[in-house]
């Protein structure tokens, strides 16, 4: 087995173990053919960050993007801590140096959220996953300092963790030196 194979069985792993812990209520399940491309565990808090607009969300890189080729990417399940003011799901395609390349998919969420809740959101556009790198992203903004959008208690995962704000994209643990997570955001996907 190379190390692709490797990443993304462990990946796909990991999304397994984490879809077990759902079936005692920590998130939404996931049935199959559906699978569900995420990085993180349970919810346990999520990062306090100062007033402003922000996306967080992960990166689902071209190598696993490759396990679910022709795969219809159909749902997007995220958890909300405080509401914010506003709230979209947005879903990108490629990469150019480390930030994504173009927006494909964009759609406002914020009459639809659940405080202190897993919230499903389903794409009125599908998206097919090809061979390109796909970043799916929950974009939030509150007046206030507060915790919005939910993580899980770490270690961060590579691709789990990424956060833009007003400088551009970069992962929370670059952002902060201190916070070591992952988003609680899951990319739900069908054959």
């Amino acid at each position: 087995m190379n190390k692709i194979q490797i990443l993304s069985l462990a990946l796909i792993l990991l999304g397994l173990m984490a879809c077990n812990r759902e079936n005692v209520g920590e998130a939404p399940e996931v049935m199959a053919p559906d699978v569900s491309i995420n990085y993180d565990g349970a919810n346990v808090t999520a990062p306090q960050f100062p007033a402003g607009t922000y996306e967080g969300g992960i990166l689902i890189a071209s190598d696993l993007v490759n396990t679910y080729n022709g795969f219809t990417l159909k749902e997007v399940h995220f958890h909300i801590a405080t509401l914010p003011s506003t709230c979209s799901i947005k879903i990108y395609q490629g990469s150019n140096q480390d930030a994504p390349d173009a927006l494909i998919y964009s759609e406002s969420v914020t009459n639809d959220l659940v405080a202190d809740s897993w919230n499903i959101h389903t794409l009125q556009r599908p998206v097919t996953l090809t061979d390109q790198d796909i970043w799916v992203a929950v974009q939030f903004s509150h007046a206030d300092e507060q915790r919005t959008l939910g993580c899980d208690p770490g270690p961060a995962v590579t691709n789990g963790d990424w956060v833009r704000d007003a400088t551009g994209w970069q992962t929370l643990r670059q952002l902060t030196n201190t916070i070591n997570i992952n988003w609680n955001v899951r990319a739900i996907v069908t054959p």
